[in-house]
């Protein structure tokens, strides 16, 4: 977004090995001039004709390797496609891109190689959940000692989500409450104030975020809660900072 100077290039961790994440990821590359219509087809056509699109590294990819710049590897991205850098491995990946091209329009008939693309356009990550909680993980580590409200991204969002996750489990533990009760006691209950407050002061996670996982209704309802417990001075609410402290 914005000039190029601005914030840092879009990035995505991809997880290796399974669901073909790789190869999904390097074709919608290759579709960026066919799916921003630099590449189109004309009336006499079939096809979109990708190879013209110079500024891609596509075209190479339909080259013999004495005509591709030393540094291109076209290897990797066959193999996902179980091709080989031959002449008709390569002439095989390019009726298969140009097939893609002409389906773009029609997700339906490009079938899985569609339904990955919102997540690569959007996400900061490729993969399965574990995968996620993975790098959630690591995130937390590289955070430990910042300010974490000085610095935001999907993976910062899901380590505080995790955090507040544990913290959550740790609290009604100690406050006796259990899941079913999150379900059945009313919006206001001094016991779901106090949960709400312990989390808002030691994360950073979204009161949607945290008005679904307490079942409160709205992220409105969380703030009126947080400083309901705040100000507070009824007998239970004093018990209840008291125990608190623990957390």
């Amino acid at each position: 977004r914005g000039h190029l100077f601005q914030g840092r290039y879009k990035a995505q961790n991809i997880q290796e090995g399974s669901d073909d994440y790789y190869r999904k990821v390097a074709n919608y590359i290759h579709l960026n001039s066919a799916r921003a219509g630099i590449t189109g087809r004309k009336a006499d056509q079939k096809l979109i004709r990708l190879a013209t699109y110079r500024w891609s590294s596509f075209p190479y990819f339909l080259q013999s390797r004495s005509k591709r710049p030393k540094w291109l590897r076209v290897d990797g991205v066959l193999a996902e496609h179980d091709l080989k850098d031959s002449p008709r491995g390569r002439r095989a990946y390019g009726d298969y891109l140009e097939d893609l091209a002409l389906h773009l329009k029609d997700p339906s008939a490009a079938g899985e190689e569609t339904g990955v693309w919102k997540h690569i356009r959007r996400g900061w990550y490729l993969g399965s959940d574990a995968f996620r909680e993975h790098l959630a993980g690591l995130a937390g580590e590289a955070l430990e000692g910042v300010r974490r409200e000085s610095v935001s991204g999907g993976p910062v969002e899901q380590s505080e989500e995790q955090r507040a996750e544990g913290l959550i489990r740790r609290i009604m533990n100690g406050i006796d409450l259990s899941e079913n009760d999150l379900a059945t006691l009313r919006k206001s209950d001094p016991r779901k104030q106090a949960v709400a407050w312990r989390v808002r002061t030691a994360t950073t996670v979204g009161n949607r975020w945290l008005s679904e996982r307490l079942q409160m209704g709205s992220p409105s309802a969380v703030s009126n809660a947080v400083a309901a417990f705040r100000t507070g001075a009824g007998a239970e609410i004093k018990r209840l900072r008291k125990t608190l402290q623990r957390f």
